[in-house]
């Protein structure tokens, strides 16, 4: 049984810094961050981290936000664990925004400083100017080259993290109106790549590669958290072109494809060299973020030997449910509730809240993470009362519209 066997051990961790370090100490010499002809061991990777930390803390981001705004890369990752590491709250941006779109996250954020990549940085260092954030911090360039933060030799620093404090702002898609902003503690975070871990066990010599932009969730954790939680290497793919991830894939001897929407699929089932690249190092392939054909759940199975684990998840809640690895994943199902994370059934026009409280939901039609036409809410909630009348009425409710709550007398 997996969850017996000491290869899939971990250690318990009260913040995501902790669990770098760990794995800094105890894995030094064991490859990180791939990306191209670059790479970089644990040691080197915490090296990096320390510094950029150290340069963090000398700005006091301590207790503040720190925009991090790169594309996947090596960089990205050294910029988001030394954010952690310097006590700040890393805010993650979508590098390719534009001015018009970056100014109202950056004006909500208010972040102390903001890091982004040589190369890449004309947007960011515009907004920064026009809204006043003094500390621009531009990898690649200057002292900040991969290199020369390696250089310094960094030991960790002295930070101390509450485990309820913020780790993360991210900033949802906008398809409902303009983007929210959602918060996670370094306890959330750990509590959530453990349950991962829990539904997809791994080793730590599995090579991981990812895809998706880590500015999202699903990217932030495949391609940054969960292999430092195994202390296993990352492929970093800096632009999705399917014939050169299978190349990546079959050169790196890749055993855990982070996977991503049924179109990452689809594009590598197609590219010219899949048909002939040797995958069989593959073990592990997750998938969410859009609804998959059943042509291409037996597709990809048929060619590589193994399934795709679909899961469900959101920017508000992170994996919510997934399908397991032990061979009792369904089809066309998102699986069972993660570790921790508890599903339920609410009746049309239930209100309810969750915990704490500071806002409440209106239940008038299916959610993402419904079945049939069952309303189900994508975590535990309590629910309060009900509306009287015909809650399907909020379907026509444009979004930014106002509603008015007014008491009524009995």
């Amino acid at each position: 049984m997996l969850r017996t066997d000491p290869a899939y051990a971990r250690p318990s961790f009260d913040t995501v810094v902790d669990m770098l370090w760990h794995a800094v100490e105890t894995a030094s010499d064991r490859a990180a961050l791939l990306e191209g002809d670059r790479s970089l061991s644990y040691r080197a990777f915490g090296a990096a981290a320390a510094a950029l930390a150290r340069d963090l803390i000398a700005v006091n981001v301590a207790g503040e936000r720190v925009a991090v705004m790169l594309p996947n890369s090596i960089e990205a990752n050294i910029a988001i664990f030394a954010t952690l590491a310097a006590g700040a709250q890393a805010t993650m941006l979508n590098p390719g925004y534009t001015e018009r779109e970056l100014a109202p996250l950056l004006a909500d954020a208010a972040p102390r400083a903001l890091v982004t990549l040589s190369g890449a940085d004309a947007e960011a260092a515009k907004v920064a100017a026009s809204l006043g954030i003094d500390h621009l911090l531009t990898l690649g360039a200057g002292d900040l080259t991969l290199d020369r933060l390696v250089a310094r030799g960094a030991t960790p620093p002295r930070v101390a993290i509450d485990p309820d404090s913020y780790a993360t702002l991210m900033y949802t898609g906008g398809t409902t109106g303009v983007p929210k902003g959602v918060e996670r503690s370094h306890r959330q975070l750990i509590m959530t790549v453990a349950a991962m871990h829990a539904a997809w066990p791994t080793r730590g010599d599995e090579v991981w590669l990812n895809v998706a932009p880590v500015f999202h969730i699903w990217g932030f954790l495949m391609g940054c958290m969960n292999p430092v939680y195994g202390r296993s290497p990352v492929v970093v793919v800096a632009r999705f072109k399917p014939d050169m991830v299978v190349e990546a894939m079959e050169a790196h001897r890749v055993t855990v494809f982070s996977g991503g929407p049924a179109a990452i699929y689809v594009a590598l089932l197609g590219a010219s060299n899949f048909a002939s690249a040797d995958l069989g190092s593959l073990r592990l392939c997750p998938g969410g973020g859009s609804p998959f054909l059943l042509e291409t759940l037996i597709g990809w199975e048929k060619a590589t030997g193994v399934p795709i684990l679909e899961a469900f998840g959101m920017t508000e809640a992170g994996p919510i449910t997934a399908n397991p690895v032990d061979g009792t994943h369904r089809n066309g199902s998102v699986g069972t509730p993660l570790e921790g994370i508890e599903l339920e059934i609410v009746d049309l026009g239930d209100v309810g809240y969750w915990p704490p409280g500071h806002a409440f939901c209106i239940f008038f039609g299916r959610t993402p993470v419904s079945r049939g036409n069952e309303i189900r809410p994508a975590s535990a909630v309590n629910v309060f009362g009900q509306v009287e009348g015909d809650p399907t009425t909020f379907t026509r409710v444009k979004d930014g519209a106002k509603v008015v709550l007014a008491r009524v007398e009995e």
